[in-house]
């Protein structure tokens, strides 16, 4: 077990790390980038959107690709591709050349977490493989955390270009570690053609129970990436007053409560599992939780805006749990194709929450001294970005396929 978590575990994490880091980096850099080229609040999210845009676009071929050719050579190549992007990031002179680098970080970072469960579900005894999400998850938390006070601290010192061509250096790095390190996929566990794997996909979304979790995981999940991953720093600065190490040190703050929240949510899992809760139930009344969580900050005071957001970065682990119930519920050779299938869905409601949100706030004028947009734009957009998600979690709870909702896969 031990070695695994060294030679499996650890490689696929620090990947996750940095991708982490490079979704939610933005957030630090928001008023750089704003300043620099001139952006609104609907330009920022658009352009910060593009990574989820380009993640969305490349799940389906990426599970084709995760459960034919295994995710040590797969994971590889694409964090290579994905470091390549980050360096054109850093030498971008137009909105148009950093989308096009934030969408190339997208694809290259598409299988962070979705590779992970794919290697994890192969490697790992079933019984741990809840924990082990978690865990790995909480390398989130840890990149979170680096694209806060740290980041602060690089930017201060050789600014935002820096910050990415060191962060490009690092995806070399971690790709020369995966391939390796981590130990090939056994060759039972691959599909036998390329259209077998594609019909896989059909089937995987006429599922019943992926009939019933796909709504709040594609909403949930993309209001939580889609808020956290940006609009968690402008709001500090505009709503909060904070100054520029001020929001580092929120975003800190953010980032050390997710990681305690993923210690957290490792233990309650294995805990409430053994009693017989359901993974479903889990997800359910957790992700209810969060979106009320996110209505909140529409009608609270700023002061204690900044407590909610913490109670939002402490529970960043429940809404994807929902991977973890997908990875469980289908055999190991579907299990790339089924993550990436809902994935599809998550992260398209992260690209339409982080854009959208940024078009709403866009609809109120901006400060003239500071830049700032007022906290009436940001409350609305909130209000907004938390109705669709209750009807989802409405749908999760009164739809009951036949054979329950823990039924297994139809046959392939």
């Amino acid at each position: 077990m031990k070695r695994l978590l060294a030679t499996v575990f650890l490689p696929f994490a620090l990947g996750y790390y940095l991708s982490y880091t490079l979704r939610t980096a933005n957030a630090m850099i928001a008023s750089d980038l704003s300043r620099e080229f001139g952006l609104t609040a609907g330009d920022l999210g658009f352009l910060t959107a593009c990574f989820f845009l380009a993640v969305a676009g490349f799940q389906i071929p990426l599970g084709v690709l995760l459960d034919r050719f295994g995710p040590r050579r797969v994971q590889a190549a694409l964090i290579l591709f994905g470091a390549a992007g980050t360096l054109l990031f850093g030498m971008g002179q137009s909105l148009a050349d950093l989308a096009l680098a934030r969408a190339m970080i997208g694809i290259g970072f598409a299988g962070g977490l979705m590779a992970a469960f794919k290697v994890i579900v192969l490697w790992f005894p079933r019984q741990r493989v809840p924990v082990l999400n978690i865990l790995f998850m909480g390398f989130g938390g840890l990149g979170l955390l680096s694209s806060s006070a740290p980041a602060a601290w690089v930017v201060g010192e050789i600014g935002w270009r820096g910050l990415f061509w060191i962060l490009g250096a690092m995806g070399v790095a971690v790709a020369a570690l995966i391939f390796r390190l981590v130990p090939e996929t056994p060759q039972a566990a691959r599909p036998s053609s390329l259209l077998g794997s594609l019909r896989g996909v059909g089937r995987i979304y006429g599922d019943p129970l992926v009939r019933r979790v796909a709504p709040a995981a594609c909403l949930v999940n993309g209001m939580m990436m889609g808020l956290t991953g940006l609009w968690s720093g402008p709001w500090l600065r505009d709503v909060g007053g904070f100054d520029r190490s001020g929001v580092a040190a929120g975003l800190t703050g953010i980032a050390l409560a997710a990681i305690c929240g993923y210690l957290a949510g490792a233990w309650a899992v294995d805990r409430l599992t053994r009693r017989g809760v359901s993974l479903v139930r889990m997800f359910g009344v957790g992700s209810a939780i969060y979106v009320l969580l996110v209505a909140a900050l529409a009608v609270v005071p700023p002061a204690m805006g900044v407590v909610v957001w913490l109670g939002l970065a402490f529970m960043l682990n429940v809404p994807a749990l929902v991977f973890t119930i997908l990875s469980q519920h289908f055999p190991p050779d579907y299990a790339g194709r089924a993550v990436t299938g809902v994935n599809v869905l998550v992260f398209a409601g992260a690209f339409a929450v982080q854009s959208g949100f940024g078009w709403v706030v866009g609809l109120w004028p901006q400060d003239a001294i500071g830049g700032q947009y007022p906290a009436e734009g940001y409350a609305a957009g909130f209000m907004a970005t938390a109705l669709l998600p209750a009807v989802a979690l409405l749908w999760l709870w009164i739809y009951r396929p036949a054979g329950g909702s823990e039924a297994r896969p139809t046959e392939r």
